[in-house]
């Protein structure tokens, strides 16, 4: 890279980073318009997935900045200006709601990409001993975000007052228009109505027992639609079932929804391509080990389950994804947390690399109920740390003047 190279970089970073930011934020969307929130900063049901990636989106764009030379107040103030802008645009903007909390997040953000920038090519700078905590520090992060990963994405399901629903009409979900012959979950039916035995009922979900449906299919919809589903007194989804498209869609309440992350599902895509409205429907759920099984009339499929690669989807997931972005997802998220490794190792790089790789992506999701690592994640991990190692060799041949 020459020196004109590297007086361009940082503006060309600056330009990317602000037209990802605008692209993210200023493009109408799907949701229902909300009030302004003014009075809160971790704001409604997904309020902690939401200050989490308002704070990442603008990481790039303090990275960039630092970079090009510019200092941390300055970034602080450019960062609020620019998302206050965006804030107040987004009042007219369909889908988009506008909050006080976006603008923290934001400014927070940035400033985080700023400290990042300033430190980062330190490291490479370390003396031997810290260079060996700083590299079993990178090593343990991706273990470490895994093994929650597995914790967050367990049944988290209240002591409350449960209802069963059958497809039921609900304003947030398409109306599925089949109808529902039987219900049973276990030794116990599950009726359309109050649940008197909602403490057997909370036992038997949180044990993964049969799941019993006979329906009569309707049309086909183009989002997710609730065929049998529980909910409790305060509105929360405790399970739902239900067809998404031809896709058939599997969501229980998890630990990451009580800490008002996002609700990522499990789902058999194309189980429904082949049924036609009037088609008698038999589904058959259960749990085992290695995650869900689901008989659907006579086709079986199991290990349906989340994989090491969902972290992602706490923060930002829609059902509207498509299979081929969902798996890109998985791969990147798991490259993003194997790049520190590969920066962060001066020597014995390989026995670094490796060993983190091993013990996240094959020891440790077996162990918290996630599926074994598939083939991309291995790939997308192992490319993470090269762009790490990467990275580091750049940082290495800086000069001392740009670092």
């Amino acid at each position: 890279m020459t020196l004109g190279d590297r007086s361009r970089a940082p503006r060309l970073a600056i330009v990317v980073s602000l037209l990802a930011i605008l692209a993210v934020t200023l493009f109408p969307s799907g949701d229902e318009k909300g009030e302004p929130m003014l009075r809160c900063i971790v704001c409604g049901e997904r309020g902690v997935a939401d200050v989490i990636i308002n704070v990442i989106l603008f990481v790039p764009f303090g990275a960039a900045l630092r970079v090009a030379g510019t200092r941390l107040l300055p970034v602080c103030l450019v960062a609020a200006l620019l998302s206050g802008t965006i804030e107040l645009t987004q009042l007219f903007v369909p889908g988009r709601d506008s909050s006080l909390s976006d603008v923290l997040s934001n400014t927070t953000g940035a400033a985080a990409g700023y400290a990042l920038a300033h430190y980062a090519p330190r490291i490479v700078r370390l003396s031997a001993g810290a260079a060996r905590l700083a590299s079993a520090g990178a090593a343990a992060l991706p273990a470490l975000v895994i093994a929650a990963t597995g914790l967050l994405l367990r049944p988290a399901l209240p002591h409350s007052i449960y209802y069963g629903q059958w497809t039921p009409n609900l304003r947030y979900l398409e109306w599925y228009r089949g109808h529902v012959l039987a219900a049973r979950l276990g030794a116990v039916e599950l009726p359309p109505r109050r649940l008197t035995n909602t403490d057997t009922v909370r036992a038997l979900l949180l044990a993964g027992a049969p799941l019993r449906v006979v329906a009569t299919a309707g049309p086909e919809l183009p989002a997710l639609a609730p065929l049998v589903s529980v909910y409790d007194e305060h509105r929360r989804e405790i399970f739902l079932l239900g067809p998404d498209r031809h896709d058939l869609v599997v969501r229980y309440r998890t630990r990451a929804t009580a800490w008002r992350l996002n609700q990522p599902d499990l789902r058999i895509s194309d189980a429904l391509k082949r049924i036609r409205s009037g088609d008698t429907l038999t589904i058959t759920l259960w749990r085992q080990a290695a995650g869900y099984c689901v008989l659907l009339n006579d086709v079986r499929t199991c290990r349906v389950n989340f994989s090491a690669g969902h972290g992602w989807a706490m923060l930002l997931y829609r059902e509207s994804f498509p299979a081929w972005l969902k798996w890109l997802l998985n791969a990147g998220w798991l490259g993003g947390l194997l790049v520190p490794v590969g920066y962060c190792a001066r020597s014995r790089r390989l026995l670094w690399v490796g060993g983190a790789l091993l013990v996240s992506l094959g020891a440790v999701p077996p162990l918290v109920g996630l599926l074994p690592t598939s083939l991309a994640g291995w790939l997308g991990g192992l490319t993470g740390a090269a762009v790490g190692a990467r990275l580091r060799a750049l940082a290495t041949a800086a000069p001392a003047a740009a670092r």
